[in-house]
């Protein structure tokens, strides 16, 4: 049996509501946002700059049969954040779940050999983002 063939409901594996997956659209993301769909769960799921990812993320969850809405979100803008979750309470949209699953992009050398800029853009995306996360 498919994971597919489970029914959410029949099972009871999640409360009544949506996921909702910040970073949804990169690789371990996407993942997860398929595998929630693959268990009927709703998904709500936010990018940061790619959009074609995220439509694309969107129709591969609509062919699983599963529900789904993006929105772009970038985690460093504290105010971005607080409208996102403003709209999102508007929306009238019950979430279940949080998963974070942002990262930076990092240029794979010794931490000796970063500059000041390139740290300071993976705390204040990483740590900072996810302050404002919660």
């Amino acid at each position: 049996m498919k994971k597919s063939d489970t029914n959410n409901a029949e099972y009871n594996l999640f409360p009544e509501g949506s996921v909702l997956v910040i970073g949804g659209n990169g690789g371990i993301g996407e993942a997860i946002c398929t595998s929630f769909a693959d268990h009927q769960v709703p998904v709500i799921f936010t990018f940061h700059r790619n959009k074609k990812s995220a439509q694309n993320l969107q129709q591969k969850i609509k062919e699983l049969g599963g529900e789904t809405t993006y929105s772009q979100l970038d985690l460093s803008n504290k105010n971005q954040v607080e409208d996102f979750f403003m709209r999102l309470e508007k929306s009238k949209s019950k979430i279940h779940s949080i998963v974070n699953a942002t990262g930076s992009n990092i240029r794979m050398k010794w931490i000796n050999e970063l500059t000041y800029e390139e740290w300071d853009n993976v705390m204040r995306s990483d740590a900072d983002g996810f302050f404002n996360l919660i």
